[in-house]
């Protein structure tokens, strides 16, 4: 099977902006983004100027219980950003720190991770001050990363496997250019996809547990959950695929047009299609729950990237308190909902 990781990646104000814009060079290009009235999502603010960086290899939208961290763009022609931290009940800026494109961050037991070419940053999620830094030499960037409460896992330039421990800050890599993907590493159980299917095998014995051949090339890097792996495809497909057993637990067909990341809470999987929806799916079946219709109706396309596209469709769930923040690429907005699904 083969693989491409070309992760397809944010209203005026529907209450009165929460804050002032951000100041950029760029300008957004698509009108305001306005949410058709939904009992099953609550508007709680929205702020205009916030284009959350596109980059299919890095996570760019991020957070813990109560904050969302953003990597938004200042400059796309010069890679000039900014870390910027927001309160998801209320807007708020709470601080913004300037990075240099390739960034990247990560969350892990309440605290922010960055990596920035060939380091590991620690900052401090409650003010955006610089905590360590963590130096990995001879590997090139760091892109494509997954993370589990105790483990950064990661692809560099070099075709090494980056493994970094949040508990003793150490960090280890693969041999160079491995004939398998790895994703992560989790309760002595590998997850992979390698030129035949996706596979997840035994660290001790390297028994193969199970693989799953998915017809379609998948077009984005997996969300795993507690239970479910999802994967979509070049086709617009969407698997759920039993993380134990590798079984199909449930298909949506490429009607569905998603268009930007997939996050899932415990119950439920949220993304953005073309045609103008934020949809909510049951994680155990993939039966649709609810959606959200926004004004205007369709979505501009950023993939393949376009110059008319700004930033990135994005979405990140703070499940401790059920608020869901969305960014819109083509207006350059972020918005959040209280969610109220049954």
């Amino acid at each position: 099977m083969k693989k491409a990781l070309t992760l397809v990646i944010s209203i005026v104000a529907i209450l009165t902006e929460a804050c002032s814009p951000i100041r950029s060079t760029y300008s957004c290009l698509s009108p305001a983004r306005m949410p058709v009235s939904n009992s099953y999502f609550q508007p709680l603010w929205s702020r205009t100027g916030i284009a959350v960086y596109p980059d299919p290899f890095n996570p760019l939208m991020q957070g813990i219980p109560s904050k969302v961290f953003v990597v938004t763009a200042q400059d796309f022609e010069y890679g000039g950003s900014k870390i910027l931290a927001l309160d998801t009940q209320s807007g708020k800026a709470l601080w913004q720190r300037n990075v240099v494109l390739p960034a990247s961050i990560i969350t892990s037991n309440s605290q922010l991770y960055t990596t920035l070419y060939d380091k590991i940053e620690v900052i401090d999620s409650q003010t955006g001050e610089l905590v360590k830094e963590i130096a990995v030499p001879n590997v090139g960037t760091i892109y494509n990363i997954f993370a589990t409460e105790h483990n950064l896992y990661a692809d560099t330039k070099s075709g090494r496997w980056l493994t970094y421990n949040f508990n003793d800050e150490t960090y280890s890599l693969s041999e160079p250019f491995l004939p398998y993907h790895p994703f992560l590493i989790e309760s002595g159980v590998m997850y992979f996809v390698d030129a035949e299917a996706y596979k997840a095998k035994d660290i001790k014995t390297q028994s193969i547990l199970w693989k799953n051949s998915v017809i379609d090339n998948v077009a984005a890097s997996p969300l795993f959950t507690d239970k479910n792996i999802i994967l979509l495809t070049e086709m617009g497909s969407v698997y759920s695929l039993d993380k134990e057993t590798g079984e199909l637990l449930w298909k949506l067909n490429e009607d569905e047009h998603v268009i930007s990341n997939m996050i899932a809470d415990k119950s439920y999987l949220y993304f953005l299609t073309n045609d103008g929806y934020l949809k909510v799916l049951d994680l155990g079946n993939g039966k649709e729950i609810a959606k959200l219709g926004f004004t205007p109706a369709l979505f501009e396309l950023n993939s393949p990237p376009s110059v008319n596209i700004i930033g990135a469709y994005d979405l990140w769930v703070d499940s401790e308190n059920d608020i869901l923040v969305v960014s819109f690429g083509d207006s350059c907005q972020l918005i959040s909902f209280k969610l109220q699904v049954p």
